[in-house]
């Protein structure tokens, strides 16, 4: 039994050796010419060609659940053709938001609409974001229905510049800690 085990957790050592080179190269992550005598080295921030609005980093400030007036941050970098237009933030039913601020990397207010309608923040900005661009959005004085550890997924919407639709964009992930 012990003989089937060890040889069969080999076998998949072996075959996972080979399978991650092979893998990688053929997803283009890897190069020919960054293989050098067995060795894989594996390229760092890779190209792709896609550009997108994305989220660069959100966070809860102070990050303690139990405070009753936290921050939560989140940092937009908008990237690609098409300027932002309008945003939205879909919340949890256990939150809830007192206020809305949204500023530019330097810290200058952005002239906009923010709004919140029951579960969901909306910003309607006056004149769209220009491409290359990077936003702060700071949900103010927010409060949780209990005050434990939790880990926050707060999906993120865009409407584009010359786009009618909404476009879900990605989960803010916001980790709050207990006492």
């Amino acid at each position: 039994m012990k003989n089937n085990l060890l040889s069969s957790f080999v076998v998949a050592m072996i075959l996972s050796a080979f399978a991650i080179p092979i893998t990688s190269y053929a997803g283009g992550i890897i190069s020919p010419s960054r293989i050098n005598k067995g060795k894989v080295i594996i390229a760092k921030g890779i190209d792709t060609g896609v550009k997108f609005i994305h989220i660069d980093e959100s966070a809860a400030i102070p990050n303690n659940a139990s405070y009753r007036n936290a921050t939560y941050k989140i940092d937009l970098h908008v990237n690609g053709k098409y300027a932002l237009s309008a945003l939205a933030i879909a919340l949890p039913e256990e939150l809830s938001v007192g206020g809305v601020e949204d500023t530019d990397a330097a810290g200058n207010p952005i002239a906009g609409n923010a709004s919140i309608n029951g579960k969901k923040v909306a910003i309607a900005f006056n004149s769209p974001i220009n491409t290359e661009s990077y936003l702060e959005i700071h949900l103010k004085n927010v409060s949780a229905r209990w005050n434990r550890s939790n880990t926050w997924l707060l999906p993120v919407s865009v409407k584009l510049d010359g786009i009618s639709d909404e476009i879900p964009l990605s989960l803010a992930r916001i980790q709050t800690y207990g006492h």
